[in-house]
């Protein structure tokens, strides 16, 4: 349980304990369960999509606080258009096998 008083050095050192964890039980299913190509792409894709999307946060509303809720909607729904657009033209031209 979380305690208004404790210091933050403790709660610190508690989260990073419980987190560890979770780095010790992926490298035991690493190393002993039958994981195929397909489970361990899906969990990258899904480890690089949770970081972009923590990333794309935090610099929204970075970008938010400094130029405004407005100007900061518009440039990352501009951004995201251009993704889109170049990620289909990659798609559709030049990089079929790209996604294997």
């Amino acid at each position: 349980m979380i305690d208004a008083d404790m210091p933050a050095w403790v709660l610190a050192s508690g989260l990073g304990a419980v987190i560890s964890v979770s780095l010790v039980v992926g490298a035991f299913a690493g190393l002993y369960a039958p994981l195929g190509h397909r489970w361990f792409t899906g969990a990258m894709a899904a480890g690089a999509g949770i970081t972009i999307a923590a990333a794309s946060l935090d610099l929204i509303a970075s970008a938010a606080h400094i130029a405004g809720p407005l100007r900061a909607g518009v440039a990352f729904a501009v951004g995201a258009a251009a993704f889109s657009l170049a990620n289909a033209w990659l798609a559709v031209r030049h990089a079929t096998h790209r996604k294997r």
